[in-house]
């Protein structure tokens, strides 16, 4: 059974920029030392190696531009798979946010107004005045730009044990919020 996919391209060009905004590596050779380089490098490679949201993306890159279409059953499986995502991060991110956490909650205003009204702008202005892009591909990054902060950041402060406070509640407040501003993107989009 053949896929709608008028709606992918737009979707795809923020994949290789969340692939190197999660890249530790920037971070982690800005405290090392000069001989540490070659060893520091390799563990970043080997984590980068065994982490899903790197490879999950550039399997399935390498094997679309294959052209071979995947088996039925494979299809259906990472068909079901891939719908059993959201609801499981929304369970997670709910146990998550219902847990109590600990902490101070500084920052959280700001990165909540960083994400739901500078993000969109920013997004607008460069779709839609500095690249020119199609109306299809503008107005799905500028969607985009206005959900509200994801399981992401809720995974990797859940993973280093680092400001789980700031996280949770800048999830909970943007995701309230969103219903704000994804609102005003598509009274925006509908003209």
């Amino acid at each position: 059974m053949p896929r709608d996919t008028h709606y992918i391209p737009p979707l795809t060009p923020p994949l290789p920029g969340a692939a190197g905004v999660m890249c530790p590596g920037v971070v982690a050779f800005a405290g090392s030392g000069p001989g540490d380089a070659d060893l520091l490098t390799l563990k970043v490679l080997k984590a980068l190696a065994k982490n899903p949201l790197v490879v999950s993306p550039i399997l399935g890159a390498c094997w679309a531009a294959t052209g071979v279409p995947l088996p039925g059953a494979l299809d259906k499986f990472l068909s079901l798979l891939g719908a059993a995502t959201t609801p499981c991060a929304l369970i997670s991110l709910g146990l998550f946010l219902a847990h109590k956490q600990q902490g101070p909650r500084h920052g959280t205003s700001l990165l909540v107004l960083i994400k739901l009204i500078a993000h969109p702008l920013l997004t607008w202005f460069l779709a839609f005045k500095v690249f020119h892009l199609p109306p299809l591909w503008a107005n799905s990054a500028l969607l985009l730009s206005a959900l509200p902060t994801g399981t992401g950041p809720f995974m990797l402060a859940e993973y280093y044990k680092r400001g789980a406070s700031v996280v949770s509640s800048t999830i909970l407040i943007s995701t309230l919020g969103s219903l704000v501003t994804l609102s005003l993107c598509i009274y925006y989009i509908n003209g």
